[in-house]
């Protein structure tokens, strides 16, 4: 029913949708489906990746029902949704479009999902998927809806205590051009260049035995690597050793 209604759906359509009840309905099953399959031992996405593509059709083709959306409880089971099947793409674009429009049409909704956790879950989402660029466009294009420039400074902030999470709140966040540009105009480079050089050169360090090491260095990696978006920022990297470094 789901696929279904996404192929026809406009926004006529949406708002019949609606006053059926469909946003409640959505809810319902996502949150029973999330509940199952936390004990299931076999993962079975299907139900909640056809569930978020309607969601996602449904507030594209009428952005009015964005509201609806946080209130009903679909977003919070959406980003439950995608911890438990890490691995569904479907689903993963699905929810990220979904949080995408509902920011875009509204900074106050942007703000709620933020309140709610929205951006944790994104970061940790795109950090298990470094390498897909379809994934990695999608969680930067919400993102940047979602306006992310204070997490990156609380971030920030926390590298000098060698902290892998904020160091992967970096890599993921430095998707996002105006990110990058706030990170190389608040010396990012060359503290980020900094801290892998000293941890490479600590005879102590293994990143094979320390996770938080192995997430701090593979993120910093990213994080270089996304900054490099053009002629002046690589110059910047190789003169701060950032090449021999990587």
């Amino acid at each position: 029913t789901c696929e279904t209604s996404v192929h026809v759906m406009d926004e006529k359509f949406a708002g019949k949708l609606d006053k059926g009840g469909v946003i409640s309905a959505v809810a319902n099953v996502l949150h029973r489906n999330n509940n199952e399959q936390l004990e299931a031992k076999k993962k079975e996405p299907e139900v909640a990746a056809a569930a978020a593509k309607l969601c996602a059709s449904l507030v594209t083709s009428k952005p009015q029902l964005a509201e609806k959306m946080i209130e009903s409880g679909v977003t919070d089971d959406l980003m439950r949704a995608i911890k438990i099947h890490p691995q569904n793409k479907d689903l993963a674009l699905a929810t990220m479009s979904t949080i995408q429009k509902i920011a875009e049409h509204d900074p106050a909704l942007a703000a709620r999902l933020k309140d709610k956790g929205v951006v944790g879950v994104l970061v940790g989402y795109l950090e298990q998927h470094p390498e897909d660029e379809i994934i990695l466009k999608a969680g930067a294009d919400a993102l940047k809806c979602l306006g992310t420039t204070s997490e990156l400074a609380v971030a920030l902030g926390k590298l000098k205590s060698m902290d892998g999470g904020a160091m992967a709140t970096i890599g993921a966040l430095s998707l996002v051009g105006k990110n990058v540009d706030y990170l190389i105009k608040n010396g990012g480079i060359e503290l980020i260049t900094g801290l892998l050089r000293d941890l490479s050169e600590n005879p102590s360090f293994d990143v094979l035995k320390d996770e938080n090491a192995r997430r701090f260095v593979v993120n910093g990696c990213y994080a270089l690597e996304r900054m490099a978006t053009d002629d002046q920022n690589i110059f910047q990297l190789m003169n701060q050793g950032g090449v021999q470094v990587l």
